[in-house]
């Protein structure tokens, strides 16, 4: 098991008999004073403006996987065209791609350089649509279209 050395046990009684072993300071509440919040200088009915997130900051800095399964009768379309199909992904969307022999998937994740935060998305809509029998030059045409999708 996990042994913890250097903390002292709390009496169950009274936890707070024993404050050094938390680490912190009990203050009567009468004497903690509220913080000042200075607020930005905004005209009333003005809608603020904030800066558009990236990927990393949508998905709290955690990086994103998706595979796409690859069936056998589109096993050797995909080793003839691997270079077109990596390419647009790692140079205009910024993912990480591999594919898996042993489970024969496209992998695709996230980087911290990664900037659209729907890259990923459109990266298997990219793959699942070569998977699906279209051109490498029609699916790509999904990369570069917002409303464009895989239905």
């Amino acid at each position: 098991g996990k042994v913890r050395r250097g903390r002292k046990k709390l009496d169950r009684e009274n936890p707070y008999e024993d404050r050094e072993a938390l680490d912190v300071e009990i203050v009567d509440a009468t004497e903690v004073e509220e913080p000042v919040v200075a607020e930005a200088e905004m005209a009333e009915g003005e809608t603020p403006q904030f800066a558009p997130l990236t990927a990393a900051e949508t998905s709290d800095g955690k990086i994103e996987y998706r595979r796409v399964a690859v069936p056998s009768h589109r096993l050797s379309p995909l080793k003839d065209k691997w270079t077109t199909i990596y390419e647009p992904l790692v140079t205009h969307m910024k993912l990480q791609v591999r594919f898996n022999v042993k489970t024969r998937q496209v992998e695709l994740r996230t980087s911290e350089h990664t900037d659209d935060p729907g890259a990923l998305q459109k990266g298997q809509d990219f793959v699942k649509a070569f998977v699906l029998g279209f051109e490498v030059q029609d699916a790509i045409a999904l990369l570069r279209l917002d409303e464009l999708f895989i239905d």
